[in-house]
């Protein structure tokens, strides 16, 4: 018995480590909406039947305002994705959801319908100490977004769906900051608090594919004493 008691043992670590990586894998977060903004119900029905079928699940609360996720980070492109949708409903509340094979066929196709809108360029109101974030080192300039217009040429810029992040930063629930080499966008950063949610280089690639890049974000990141969500990562520094 006690043989083959051991002869099961990797088996055992293997499955506990899997149990282990699973749960270090679930993440839940929040995306809020502006108080006068309306989720129609039927969108919602939609969002969910959708985004069941990627292991995610989908919760509106404190009168539809708030929308709390659970979700696999494998599915790396579901918050930008529900971002982008009341992005869109906010332009358009006639915008009707279509089905998707992938997530991220999802996410790039909302991106293409969000970049086609009109909309009136729109200022955050951000405090003098807000704006201490900024920072200039060896060529780079760390600059907090703060304008809808600039949200829409650094996504652009950078290929990436920055510009569903505007309403979140406008209800001062996160900050775009963006490292800039001259005038070109180089590093795209969310900011929760104190705390680095994201950072991601040109096409969503992350900051730790970029040598030069990553070194200037450290600097950054030391001298305004910040810290980051690891899950936000996919390579911890």
């Amino acid at each position: 018995k006690i043989k083959k008691l051991f002869s099961n043992f990797d088996y055992y670590i293997s499955y506990l480590e899997s149990v282990k990586f699973f749960f270090k894998r679930r993440r839940s977060t929040h995306i809020y909406c502006h108080s006068d903004f309306v989720f129609p119900e039927q969108i919602q029905y939609k969002i969910s039947h959708e985004l069941y079928k990627f292991r995610t699940s989908v919760e509106t609360c404190e009168n539809d305002k708030m929308l709390t996720i659970d979700y696999d980070y494998e599915y790396e492109y579901v918050q930008d994705s529900i971002n982008l949708i009341i992005q869109i409903l906010q332009e358009n509340s006639e915008f009707k959801l279509d089905s998707y094979s992938t997530l991220k066929e999802m996410h790039d196709d909302l991106s293409k319908i969000q970049r086609t809108l009109e909309f009136k360029d729109q200022k955050i109101e951000y405090s003098s100490d807000d704006y201490k974030i900024n920072f200039e080192y060896n060529g780079y300039s760390f600059k907090l977004i703060d304008k809808k217009i600039d949200f829409w040429n650094i996504g652009e810029a950078m290929h990436n769906c920055v510009l569903s992040y505007f309403t979140q930063a406008q209800l001062y629930r996160s900050k775009i900051i963006v490292a800039y080499k001259g005038t070109d966008p180089k590093i795209c950063i969310e900011l929760k608090g104190n705390q680095i949610s994201q950072a991601r280089l040109n096409c969503n690639e992350d900051v730790t594919n970029d040598d030069e890049c990553l070194d200037i974000f450290k600097v950054w990141v030391k001298e305004k004493n910040l810290t980051y969500d690891k899950s936000g990562f996919r390579y911890y520094f």
